[in-house]
């Protein structure tokens, strides 16, 4: 592993740790209050398009819907699905300063979504290739693993700069609708 890569790693291991610890803070204290975790999911189409433009503006691949918007701990998150309970399209952004990955995230969604089953295990990295989002140069990367089911899936995570602080874009398909235009076209439409 080269320096470069070390450093990724660890500012990647050290913002799941802030990640985590607040997450886990926030909820023990909504659970202090009385309150779940899912009474904080906002559902209506309107507020979560809202929620996603202080993110970034993008193009829904065909067929996405709004799912829901959580704003959390001062990390806002986003979620559209196709309607095939199998699909996800996942925006975060945290606040200017903080490393967000998809651990966090993935960890953070099973804690507040019990629901959400398709996690993905084994993941392997097929593919990376420099992207530009939001005029700024960062590294797409598309792994492939399996759900709980043993169903093939595929899923792409980037890193950029959304409109007020790091952000990051998960896109995850089962194999069989998996469609690189898609892809593709939803890369280009980040503005």
């Amino acid at each position: 592993m080269n320096g470069t890569m070390k450093v990724i790693v660890g500012i990647l291991i050290g913002g799941t740790l802030v990640c985590l610890v607040g997450g886990a803070l926030t909820l023990g204290l909504l659970r202090s209050a009385g309150k779940t975790a899912v009474d904080l999911f906002e559902k209506d189409p309107a507020k979560v398009s809202a929620a996603a433009s202080q993110i970034a503006d993008f193009d829904l691949p065909d067929g996405y819907q709004e799912e829901y918007a959580l704003d959390l701990a001062g990390i806002t998150l986003v979620a559209y699905n196709p309607g095939d309970g199998r699909s996800h399209l996942t925006l975060a952004q945290g606040p200017k300063g903080l490393e967000i990955d998809q651990n966090s995230i993935e960890n953070m969604l099973s804690q507040a979504d019990p629901s959400r089953k398709e996690k993905t295990t084994g993941l392997t990295l097929i593919e990376t290739r420099p992207v530009s989002i939001r005029g700024q140069q960062t590294t797409l990367m598309i792994q492939e693993g399996t759900n709980h089911e043993g169903k093939t899936y595929r899923q792409l995570t980037v890193a950029f700069q959304g409109k007020s602080g790091p952000a990051l874009l998960i896109f995850e398909e089962p194999i069989s609708r998996w469609n690189s235009a898609t892809v593709d076209s939803l890369i280009e439409s980040m503005r």
